[in-house]
């Protein structure tokens, strides 16, 4: 029995061990990378030799538990080897995206949630902020630009240092220090007293805030991964100011917003709506009386109603000023990211002793709205990684078009077409290394390039390209 055991247990440790050092030296050595013109960093290489030994291992058990005992040992020892090479190769698979589009990387010493993004990330992000500015704009938005941090008297009167202290960034000690600053999490106090500068008519209702802001949210390290959840984060934030009147009209289009957004991105389909309600039996967590929350979620609820958009509610996931809709979406993980935040403020208004004058002279608290049209830019920019494994709309790809010549007599009319290009505003490249045609050809679509232009002496004299899409490959002259 126990001479069983120990072979099992033998092959167990060989067989992952093998397996991992296969796995960990082709990706290592670059075999693999090399044979399929990849180029890892240090971060992947470590990355999928974690990935490679713990399935491996979880493998191996299975093996374990399938075959009897002294049998199992020789199909230990295949499993585990073969296993780390398929294994290996999978996640090389699932990373190309990853290794030949860089978007962004991380850095242990930086510490967690902190990303770096790269070039290719940062135009995309570019594009996005651009196209959601021009989109707000055009919806009645003006923009501000507001402090990162703020002393911490600030978020006393709002009531984030007593509902959200833990999940802020504080400089200095309140014991100690005359003066304490925190990080900013959110920007609506700040766009508050940029609406309090002037004096406002019930005329001048509905004011419509925009920013792109970034925040800081000190998250638990073990609920941060990737671009999903970070500790620095953009977003493409709101406030409205509105009359207790408009706010309906207003709130429904803000989802309407949200909607076009979800749509031109491609993933309306992916998303699921969510009233977020406060908890009755955790009043300590919100404030405001209990008729106002009741009222205010009852607006809510009709009004997905009336829009026809299913949705489920969620108790105890509300603000703790108010209820909200959150669009949600699922990511690689299974688990539900907020996309989309809407959220309905009938008391912060009176905390920040905001009003209009209204038709009789008399001042009057004005409503909130909380939003974010498209969200944080790097969870958006996951989840479009995740949607489009690198093949993103031709709009919002980094490189648009590649112009590649035949050989190196063709240069200078590669370049030429590269300067029309870029003229009209097109992200383009030559490719002008000495590799053969469909080493090139193949690295572009690799690259997920959405459009290739060959030129060689047939399209100079006749001062033409010859098309390659990734989709629908030679397109002809």
């Amino acid at each position: 029995m126990w001479q069983q055991i120990f072979l099992g247990l033998l092959g167990l440790c060989s067989g992952t061990i093998i397996a991992s050092g296969v796995a960990g030296l082709l990706i290592g050595l670059s075999i693999i990378p090399r044979y399929a013109g990849i180029t890892h960093t240090a971060d992947h290489i470590l990355l999928y030799e974690d990935m490679c030994f713990l399935g491996i291992f979880l493998g191996n058990l299975f093996c374990l538990f399938r075959f009897p005992l002294p049998l199992g040992t020789p199909f230990l020892l295949l499993f585990g080897v073969f296993s780390g090479i398929f294994l290996g190769g999978w996640i090389l698979a699932l990373a190309e995206v990853a290794d030949m589009f860089p978007v962004f990387t991380r850095r242990i010493r930086l510490t967690q949630g902190l990303p770096l993004i790269m070039p290719n990330g940062v135009i995309m992000m570019q594009e996005l902020q651009r196209w959601i500015e021009d989109e707000e704009t055009k919806r009645g938005y003006v923009r501000t630009k507001t402090p990162l941090m703020a002393k911490s008297d600030l978020y006393k009167i709002s009531g984030h240092w007593d509902h959200y202290k833990d999940g802020m960034f504080v400089l200095g000690d309140e014991e100690t220090d005359k003066e304490v600053f925190a990080l900013r999490p959110m920007t609506c106090p700040f766009q508050y007293y940029v609406y309090k500068a002037e004096q406002h008519s019930y005329r001048d209702l509905p004011l419509r805030y925009g920013e792109t802001s970034t925040l800081f949210r000190n998250e638990d390290s073990g609920e941060m991964h990737g671009l999903t959840r970070v500790r620095q984060f953009t977003i493409s934030e709101g406030h409205l100011i509105v009359r207790p009147d408009q706010m309906v009209k207003e709130f429904k289009d803000c989802i309407a917003l949200a909607q076009y957004c979800l749509q031109v991105l491609g993933v309306e389909e992916d998303v699921t709506y969510h009233l977020s309600k406060w908890d009755p039996n955790n009043r300590e967590k919100y404030i405001g009386d209990a008729e106002v929350w009741d009222q205010t979620e009852a607006h809510i609820r009709q009004m997905l109603e009336e829009l026809n958009i299913p949705f489920t509610e969620d108790v105890g996931e509300a603000a703790f000023y108010g209820p909200k809709v959150d669009i949600n979406a699922k990511n690689v993980y299974g688990k539900e990211d907020t996309m989309i935040t809407i959220q309905w403020d009938a008391l912060l208004a009176e905390q920040f002793d905001m009003y209009y004058i209204d038709e009789n002279g008399e001042k009057q608290r004005p409503y909130i709205i909380h939003r974010t049209s498209m969200g944080c830019y790097e969870r958006t920019l996951a989840w479009l990684i995740e949607k489009y494994a690198g093949m993103f709309p031709t709009w919002l790809c980094p490189e648009q078009v590649r112009v590649i010549p035949i050989s190196e007599k063709f240069h200078d009319y590669a370049a030429k077409v590269e300067a029309q290009l870029k003229e009209n505003g097109i992200r383009c490249s030559v490719d002008q290394r000495s590799e053969k045609m469909g080493y090139k050809i193949r690295e572009a679509r690799l690259a997920r390039v959405p459009y290739m232009l060959i030129v060689g002496a047939k399209e100079e004299e006749e001062g033409k390209v010859s098309v390659r899409s990734r989709y629908l490959g030679d397109e002809g002259m």
